[in-house]
């Protein structure tokens, strides 16, 4: 995930296209989407309810927040804003 998102940001400030820009904002979620999951799985990873629940949630999330910057132009603010909320 993170050499994906890194690849992606490199192509992003190389080309500045709209569909590059969606991959890296679209990437740079996952990456931080990927940080949290990975923590969560290091504390709880005994527990395979918990961890389970965890990752249906880090799917749906990455899904859903995936699908909601690609509809139409990305507000930088509540991207942002968003992120630093996770």
């Amino acid at each position: 995930v993170y050499l994906v998102g890194w690849v992606c940001s490199t192509v992003f400030h190389i080309k500045d296209t709209p569909f590059t820009e969606q991959i890296d904002y679209s990437m740079a979620s996952a990456m931080v989407l990927t940080t949290c999951f990975v923590i969560f799985f290091r504390i709880h990873y005994w527990n395979r309810k918990i961890l389970a629940f965890a990752m249906i949630t880090y799917i749906l999330g990455l899904a859903g927040y995936t699908t909601h910057l690609g509809m139409g132009t990305i507000n930088y603010r509540s991207n942002m804003e968003t992120l630093l909320g996770i």
